[in-house]
């Protein structure tokens, strides 16, 4: 058995040795300290630099979701500006197409009416053409020495005037009635000539839907003269 020496007095350490030893541990034993807390500092500082790129990410992963889902919510109502514009031109179209039926149709209506008007006016005016060359004293005098003895409609004892009938509005009824034997007296002033002859055509029957201007007078132009036009006549209206 190993039996240490026993340390003398000049061996044995003094109470310096023991303080600087124990100082010397603890200041080991700080720097142990210190050194974890050195490395949990890294470590925190680690984990916080992950958690905020972590979050970054995140973010910007969001805000490019935001930007398409706004871009998508454009579309869309760009898409429903659009159907619902089509949807107004549509309607709008549909209205634009039935005014324009309606106009198109008062358009003909009043077309057909300027053209029955125009006609109208084309006949008043040849009316008002042939009773203008008509009445002429010289035409009335002659009209009135060669027709004698022939029944023709005058009136107020002028040659080749209108004549104003008035047309009834239901069909006038046909009666059997004795015939007026219209008798010619050379004795008879033209004017009793003229009321018998209307007397005569008064009796006449005459239909509800006779047209004014069925008669048109036959127009002789100034060179000639009504003797030149009876002369060229030929057949049975000359023996007559």
């Amino acid at each position: 058995m190993f039996i240490p020496p026993q340390l003398s007095a000049e061996t044995a350490p003094g109470p310096e040795y023991n303080a600087f030893c124990y100082h010397d541990q603890y200041n080991s034993l700080d720097v142990h300290l210190d050194k974890l807390h050195v490395v949990d500092a890294l470590t925190a500082r680690d984990v916080a630099v992950y958690r905020l790129q972590s979050a970054c990410a995140s973010i910007r992963a969001k805000e490019q979701t935001i930007h398409k889902l706004e871009r998508e919510k454009d579309e869309m109502k760009m898409s429903l500006d659009f159907l619902d514009t089509a949807n107004r031109s549509k309607e709008t179209t549909e209205v634009f197409a039935a005014q324009r039926g309606k106009l198109l149709d008062k358009i003909s209506s009043l077309e057909a009416a300027n053209k029955a008007l125009k006609l109208d006016v084309d006949v008043l005016r040849t009316k008002q053409e042939s009773m203008s060359a008509l009445d002429t004293p010289r035409f009335n005098e002659m009209a009135e020495q060669t027709l004698k003895g022939f029944p023709f409609v005058e009136e107020d004892s002028e040659v080749l005037s209108e004549v104003k009938i008035a047309i009834p509005t239901a069909v006038t009824p046909v009666l059997p009635q004795e015939p007026n034997v219209f008798t010619t007296d050379d004795t008879m002033e033209p004017e009793e000539r003229m009321k018998a002859r209307h007397a005569i055509l008064a009796d006449l029957p005459i239909p509800s839907n006779m047209p004014t201007d069925t008669l048109i007078p036959i127009v002789i132009p100034p060179p000639f003269s009504i003797h030149d036009f009876l002369g060229t006549v030929q057949g049975d209206l000359k023996a007559q």
